[in-house]
């Protein structure tokens, strides 16, 4: 039997670190929203409806993104390929045939891997060049051996900066 552990900030997290009591945690958080949605989509334009996405959704998703996110694919599927997607066709009343780079272009986010990627880019880049900008608990945390990992990180962001999206890296 899985032994679950809820930290306060609610970040669920499982013997296993398979994450998947957080992942359900979110997804039931969010798929409230989803008959919601259908109503308001032709009373609200466009912005409006982005906002609502911004303010409900994408807020859940990406808080504690750089945790959970680092589970396996098949983990986080549900979160991807059928919830968020599901609400972005809802909110954009597109059909299901739409591509999904159509999706997330319209409201200028991103998938939840490429998501993870650009915090974790951010994480390394406030570690990097913004210390003070970090939370005090990382203040004393890390050591010699914590930094060498994180230089391996930073060989890994970098390999991930060069995968996001061309127009979104542009943005930032």
């Amino acid at each position: 039997m899985d032994s679950v552990h809820k930290f306060s900030l609610l970040v669920y997290i499982d013997s296993d670190l398979s994450w998947q009591h957080h992942i359900d945690f979110i997804y039931n958080k969010i798929i409230k929203f989803t008959s919601i949605f259908y109503k308001i989509r032709n009373m609200s334009s466009l912005d409006i409806l982005k906002m609502i996405y911004f303010a409900f959704v994408h807020s859940h998703l990406v808080y504690g993104i750089e945790i959970y996110a680092n589970t396996h694919m098949k983990n986080i599927n549900k979160l991807v390929l059928i919830l968020n997607n599901k609400i972005l066709r809802i909110l954009q009343n597109v059909s299901r045939d739409t591509h999904t780079v159509e999706l997330y272009t319209k409201f200028n986010t991103l998938p939840i891997p490429a998501l993870h990627n650009c915090h974790i880019l951010k994480l390394v880049h406030k570690f990097t060049h913004h210390p003070d900008k970090l939370p005090a608990i990382f203040l004393n945390y890390f050591t010699k051996i914590i930094c060498f990992i994180l230089i391996i990180q930073v060989l890994k962001t970098v390999c991930m900066w060069i995968y996001l999206p061309v127009l979104w890296a542009k943005d930032q």
